[in-house]
């Protein structure tokens, strides 16, 4: 092979190579953006507060009412 032919195989080489090269950098932006736009669209529609709300002081059940009672009952006699 003369030299000719060998530096023209180099330049080809480097050539698809680099052409490879921006072709998955092409790729990768395009799935930094689907993703990001899923991530997006998936808060769309979601209602209520952003933060985890307050839990409430427990209501007495009916026992514990119809418990109080007889005990403040007798306590008054």
């Amino acid at each position: 092979m003369t030299l000719a032919v060998k530096t023209k195989l180099l330049q080809d080489k480097a050539y698809f190579l680099n052409k490879t090269i921006m072709m998955t950098i092409k790729r990768l932006r395009q799935l930094g953006i689907m993703s990001l736009a899923v991530v997006f669209l998936a808060g769309c529609g979601q209602k209520g507060p952003l933060f985890m709300p307050e839990e409430e002081p427990e209501k007495p059940s009916e026992n514990q009412k119809s418990e109080e009672k007889q005990v403040s009952e007798e306590g008054g006699q």
